[in-house]
């Protein structure tokens, strides 16, 4: 995973993610965590679940954008798999 930050008239910079940062154990359960908090309420299993898909997805569709936006200035931000 990696996320690409450009400007009008900047060079590029992108920041390498490890995948498995984001799908993690630990990241499934800061997530149930924060989602508990904000009244959806999921169990470990789940949180579990979800980002071992998420992984599995990332393993098979390497090079898929997450999130594109540029903003009216020629700024943009993009995250890819």
């Amino acid at each position: 995973m990696k996320i690409v930050i450009s400007q009008n008239r900047a060079p590029r910079f992108w920041i390498p993610v490890p995948a498995a940062l984001l799908t993690s154990a630990l990241s499934a359960r800061v997530m149930q965590e924060a989602l508990n908090q904000q009244g959806w309420q999921i169990s470990s299993a789940q949180a579990k679940l979800f980002c071992q898909a998420v992984r599995d997805f990332g393993r098979e569709h390497r090079g898929w954008v997450l999130v594109d936006v540029k903003a009216s200035d020629g700024t943009g931000v993009k995250i890819v798999l």
